[in-house]
């Protein structure tokens, strides 16, 4: 059984081979570690991705909150990165997702488990990395198909792929996401324009 490291930041070199890992070794409804990564469609073009977000500190008030952030790019366009992987494992599909300009601003979602056309989340591998440039902050946790809660401060929901198109949606949202290092701050991601809103996440070319 391969050991689940979650420790170290994976804004910058992550992988698909470690995102399998992780599903595959730390749960979700992914069968045996043989269990086949099946590539469905052509090769991948470039990615694109739509998504608008703010972080935020609503509730907590101990923020004087940061600006709402875009991305409507594709990758390597003015150096974003935009990265799309959601193949076969088994019956299901292995859905990570990352966008970011980077050291300045971006999120990525691993291990999201679903069925080959989306739908609920499932598995315990999920996790979530946001970056925020406007209080330099890296934070990260899991993520569930349930409203956020302290054992899962994020939740996605609404997860749509178009094995035609190799489009992917999904919404975000987290309250409660604490920092990578630690210190106890935490913070909200949400809509950019409410806090009790989800970010809207389109993907399109992306790997199936």
């Amino acid at each position: 059984m391969p050991r689940c490291d979650h420790g170290s930041p994976r804004f910058f070199g992550s992988t698909l081979a470690t995102a399998l890992l992780l599903g595959a070794g730390c749960g979700g409804n992914l069968g045996s570690t043989d269990a086949a990564v099946r590539t469905d469609t052509g090769p991948v073009s470039t990615a694109h991705v739509r998504a608008s977000w703010r972080v935020r500190c609503d509730t907590l008030m101990d923020c004087t909150g940061n600006e709402a952030r875009t991305l409507d790019v594709d990758h390597g366009e003015g150096d974003a990165i935009v990265e799309c992987d959601a193949p076969l494992v088994g019956s299901d599909r292995q859905l990570d997702v990352r966008f970011e300009q980077p050291t300045e601003y971006g999120i990525s979602i691993y291990g999201i488990v679903t069925s080959p056309t989306g739908g609920r989340v499932g598995g315990s591998a999920c996790s979530v990395d946001v970056l925020e440039s406007g209080e330099m902050l890296s934070l990260r946790g899991p993520c569930s198909a349930n409203p956020p809660s302290a054992d899962a401060p994020c939740q996605v929901q609404r997860v749509l792929i178009d094995e035609a198109t190799r489009e992917v949606s999904l919404e975000l949202r987290c309250a409660g996401l604490g920092t990578v290092d630690g210190t106890g701050v935490e913070r909200e991601v949400t809509d950019p324009d409410t806090a009790a809103g989800f970010v809207e996440i389109t993907m399109s070319d992306c790997r199936l």
